[in-house]
């Protein structure tokens, strides 16, 4: 029987709720409104005194990836391009995968450091490491890939 953490169907529930609200209203950022048209899929765990987030970003180019924290707010965003946009010779006949901005926002259920930040993009997947933190760090704190 698999066991339910209470604690753990709300965060994934406010995440879900996040990721459906970024769908359909756009985010204004330093007075320009980014055309969001996708939004990844995020998992988030615990493991000792770290928090890990692992976010599908496949078929996106690592310097096309910003990540900023500001307190326990956590945003992913970039783009994914098109590769066969520019050739007007291409008819797509059937279009599944997204292309174009997008952005995730995600609420941490802790505390984490914003210095140390370990963070790996390996085979279409981000995965950030956070050390938990006692206390709350003010202001936006970008972090740089490795």
């Amino acid at each position: 029987m698999k066991k339910i953490f209470p604690f753990s169907e709300i965060i994934r529930l406010e995440t879900e709720m996040m990721k459906i609200f970024e769908e359909f209203f756009p985010v204004e950022k330093s007075n320009d409104i980014l055309n969001v048209t996708w939004v990844p899929n995020v998992d988030i765990c615990e493991k000792n005194e770290e928090l890990i987030i692992r976010i599908e970003l496949p078929g996106v180019n690592k310097k096309d990836i910003k990540i900023y924290l500001t307190g326990n707010k956590l945003e992913i965003s970039g783009v994914k391009k098109e590769p066969l946009k520019q050739d007007a010779k291409v008819w797509y006949l059937l279009v599944e995968r997204e292309y174009g901005r997008f952005l995730r926002r995600v609420f941490l259920p802790v505390t984490v450091n914003s210095e140390g930040v370990k963070t790996v993009f390996e085979d279409g997947i981000l995965t950030i490491k956070f050390t938990k933190f006692q206390e709350t760090k003010k202001g936006q704190v970008e972090i740089k890939l490795d």
